[in-house]
């Protein structure tokens, strides 16, 4: 069987090259979702994409205030790495064909919990109960210190407990069960939010959080080879350095029980 690997996995492969290996490991300190999937290299599929682009560096930066294009170039690397993160949440090929499907259309929908209420101790356990062996939460940056502060209640603090991951970021963890949370994509908005539609017909107020099995019997990245990177330098007609960046790369769920989404969770405090 062949072997995942998570980018953090991958910046071996750039050892001897500086630019690259520190793109990649900031690839997975800006993307919570890029930093657990693990990654399956593959032939070439017709539901792998492209993506990538061009990290520019203005000359005259450079010139003005000394040679940052290291920050430059992981600035613009961040922007990419979310945008990336947002569409493995809610990509959809059909609205978007030079994109992949995310999250929330690899889910079938019998693995679709409605709630239309705040999230609970018991809805949580009932989305974790419809994936086989789930490893990972997935929810926003709005609503996991909700469940940080339903913790104070013993009753719900016996379930949530904290650790700290490999950045030395405090990891929220719920009956040991890591959540990743989203945060902004590149345009500055909430990846998750409370803008999605209810159970009992209200166009938003609803907001999905997820439970998966991130690993190659669930839901899994898949890539043609791992990022490449190519300096190509000054631009004969752009007064610019520029380096390109290219992943042929998609996602997939390997089976119907590899993830489910519960739906319809309003902005109210945590219960049991």
């Amino acid at each position: 069987m062949t072997k995942t690997r998570t980018l953090l996995d991958m910046t071996g492969d750039y050892s001897v090259d500086t630019y690259s290996h520190q793109i990649i490991a900031h690839f997975a300190r800006c993307s919570n979702m890029l930093r657990v999937l693990p990654f399956l290299e593959k032939t070439l599929e017709a539901s792998m994409f492209i993506v990538g682009g061009y990290l520019d560096c203005d000359i005259s930066h450079i010139e003005r205030h000394g040679d940052l294009r290291m920050e430059h170039i992981l600035h613009k690397a961040k922007a990419l790495a979310l945008t990336i993160e947002s569409q493995m949440i809610k990509g959809n090929n059909r609205d978007n064909d030079a994109g992949f499907d995310g999250l929330r259309y690899l889910i079938p929908d019998d693995q679709l919990l409605p709630v239309d209420g705040p999230m609970s101790v018991a809805n949580l356990d009932q989305l974790l109960s419809m994936v086989d062996n789930p490893t990972h939460l997935i929810m926003s940056a709005k609503q996991r210190p909700k469940l940080a502060a339903a913790a104070t209640d013993p009753k719900i603090g016996e379930f949530v407990s904290f650790a700290v991951d490999v950045f030395g970021r405090r990891v929220t963890l719920y009956k040991g069960i890591p959540i990743v949370v989203t945060h902004f994509d590149a345009l500055g908005n909430h990846i998750i939010d409370y803008n999605e539609p209810t159970p009992s017909g209200a166009r938003k107020g609803g907001m999905s959080v997820y439970a998966a099995n991130l690993s190659e019997d669930g839901v899994v990245g898949l890539q043609l080879c791992p990022m490449e990177f190519s300096d190509l330098g000054r631009l004969p007609d752009l007064p610019v350095l520029r380096m390109s960046c290219e992943w042929v790369m998609s996602m997939e769920a390997t089976h119907p029980r590899a993830a489910a989404r519960m739906w319809g969770v309003t902005e109210k405090p945590v219960t049991l």
